[in-house]
C-alpha cells in the first residue's frame, strides 16, 4: 500500500493535513477500492494534541514514514487581537523552516499513526526548540530519527523517542540547516551540515569532527546533502561538489557558474541543475565520480569539469586535478536543447526531466560489475551446455528409433526368407 501526505498551513483552510491512502492496484480494483482512503487531521485535534488551544498552529514539515507521518509543528502564541505576535514562520536560503528573533515561538515533532479505522491519531510527540531540520534511516535493525536544532544535534530511537547520541559541543550556536544520517561498520554515523558553520561528521561517543570548508577551496556557504551508496555522501556547496569516502575527502568537482537549484546523486555519477548567472546560461548536468585516470570528452554532448581526486586531498597537496566528463542534460534529453527546468531520479535507473514542454521519463541507467559480469558468463555457459545436452538427449532418442525401426525390418525380412523357404 502507498499513501500521500499533504499539509497546508492553517490560515488558508481548516485541515491542516491530509493522509491519502491509495488503493492495492495489484490486486485489482474492485467497487470497494475504486477510491482512495482519505483521513484528515483537523486544525482542533492538532491543537487539542498540543495542549495549545489558544495558539496559532502551522504544520511546518511532512515526513512520511511506514504506516505513520512524523509532523513538524509550529506553535506561535496569539496577540490579544487575534492575530500573530509575528510572522511564525520564514524560511531559510534553500533549507528548512526557521523561526524570526522576535517571534516566542515553539517547535513540536510528533508521530501520527493510522489507527484500525483509518483514522489519524496522535501516537508520540517530542518537545524540540527551534527545530530545523531532521532525517530518517534505518541502521542497525533500527529505525533511527536525527534532529537538527539550535546548538546541538540529536539522534533518536523512533519507535520511543529515546535519546541515544546528543551532540552539543563543538557546533557553536549555529543551527544545522541539513542533517543525513549514514552507516559505518552498523553504526549510525551523522553528517551536520551550517550554512554559516560548515560541515561535521559526528559519531557515537565522539565529538564532531569539522570536514569543510577544505583548504584551498574556499568557504563552502550554503550547503546541500546527499547520500552516495551505502556509506558515502557528496556536499554541494558554493560552486564545487565535494566527495567523501569513508568519512574522509575523496574527490572536489567545480561547477558551472550560477546557483543550485537541484542535487542528485548515485552511487556512479551525479546530477545537478544550476539557475543562470549574469551571462551565464542555465545548466543541467549528468556527470560521473572523477578518477585520477579520467580523460575528457569530445563529443557534442560533452560538459567537463575541472576536478581534483586522490587521497591527498585530505592534506595540504590538493590531490590530483583531473576531468570530470558529462553530458549536457539538455542537449541529450530535450529537444532543441530546452531548459531542464527540474531532475527527479527513481532507484537510480529511470530519470523524470522537466523542461517547458512537460515531463518525460528515461530509463536512464543498468548496474554493472565484474560480479554481475561474471555471473552473467556463468549463466549463458550454464544455458549453453544445457542446450548442448537437450541436443544430444535428441539425436540418441533418433539414434534409438533408427536402430529400433532397423531391428524391426530385420525381423521382417527374416520372416520373409522362413516363408519362401516353406514354399
Amino acid at each position: 500500500m502507498g499513501g500521500i501526505v499533504a499539509a497546508r498551513p492553517s490560515g488558508l483552510s481548516s485541515c491542516a493535513l491530509q493522509w491519502l491512502e491509495l488503493p492495492n492496484f495489484e490486486r485489482g480494483i474492485n467497487e470497494d477500492q475504486s477510491k482512495a482512503t482519505r483521513s484528515s487531521l483537523r486544525q482542533d485535534q492538532l491543537a487539542a494534541s498540543l495542549g495549545e488551544a489558544e495558539a496559532s498552529l502551522c504544520v511546518a514539515e511532512v515526513w512520511p514514514l511506514p504506516d505513520e507521518v512524523l509532523l513538524l509543528v509550529h506553535v506561535a502564541p496569539s496577540s490579544p487581537n487575534g492575530g500573530l505576535k509575528s510572522s511564525p514562520v520564514a524560511k531559510a536560503k534553500g533549507g528548512g523552516p526557521t523561526e524570526r528573533q522576535d517571534c516566542g515561538s515553539r517547535w513540536w515533532l510528533q508521530v501520527w499513526h493510522l489507527d484500525s479505522r483509518k483514522d489519524l491519531l496522535p501516537r508520540v510527540q517530542v518537545k524540540a526548540s527551534k527545530v530545523t531540520c531532521v532525517h530518517t534511516a534505518s541502521i542497525g535493525g533500527k529505525q533511527l530519527l536525527l534532529c537538527g536544532a539550535e546548538g546541538e544535534a540529536q539522534l533518536l530511537e523512533l519507535s520511543t523517542f529515546r535519546v541515544l547520541q546528543d551532540w552539543r559541543e563543538g557546533l557553536g550556536q549555529s543551527r544545522p540547516s541539513r542533517v543525513l544520517l549514514r552507516s559505518e561498520a552498523e553504526q549510525p554515523v551523522a553528517v551536520l551540515a551550517q550554512d554559516a558553520g560548515g560541515v561535521f561528521l559526528a559519531k557515537m561517543g565522539q565529538k564532531p569532527e569539522r570536514l569543510l570548508p577544505a583548504e584551498g577551496f574556499g568557504d563552502i556557504g550554503e550547503a546541500l546533502l546527499e547520500p552516495v551508496g551505502a556509506e558515502g555522501f557528496a556536499v554541494c556547496a558554493n560552486g564545487h561538489i565535494y566527495a567523501f569516502e569513508d568519512g574522509a575527502l575523496s574527490s572536489v568537482i567545480e561547477l558551472p557558474q550560477g546557483e543550485v537549484r537541484q542535487f542528485l546523486t548515485t552511487p556512479y555519477e551525479f546530477f545537478v541543475a544550476v539557475d543562470a548567472d549574469g551571462p551565464h546560461k542555465p545548466r543541467a548536468v549528468c556527470c560521473q565520480w572523477p578518477s585520477e585516470t579520467d580523460e575528457a570528452g569530445s563529443s557534442a554532448f560533452a560538459v567537463n569539469l575541472r576536478a581534483w581526486h586522490g587521497a591527498a586531498l585530505r592534506t595540504s597537496d590538493g590531490g590530483v586535478e583531473t576531468s570530470a566528463a558529462g553530458l549536457d542534460l539538455a542537449k541529450v534529453l530535450t529537444k532543441n536543447g530546452r531548459q531542464v527546468r527540474g531532475l527527479a531520479l527513481r532507484e537510480g535507473l529511470s530519470l523524470a526531466v522537466s523542461s517547458e514542454k512537460g515531463v518525460a521519463v528515461f530509463e536512464w541507467a543498468t548496474e554493472v560489475s565484474p560480479a554481475l559480469e561474471d555471473l552473467r558468463a556463468i549463466k549463458e555457459q550454464r544455458l549453453l551446455q544445457e542446450a548442448q545436452l537437450q541436443r544430444q538427449e535428441l539425436l540418441r532418442r533418433q539414434l534409438l528409433r533408427c536402430q529400433q525401426r532397423l531391428q524391426e525390418n530385420r525381423e521382417i525380412g527374416g520372416e520373409s526368407d522362413s516363408w519362401r523357404g516353406a514354399q
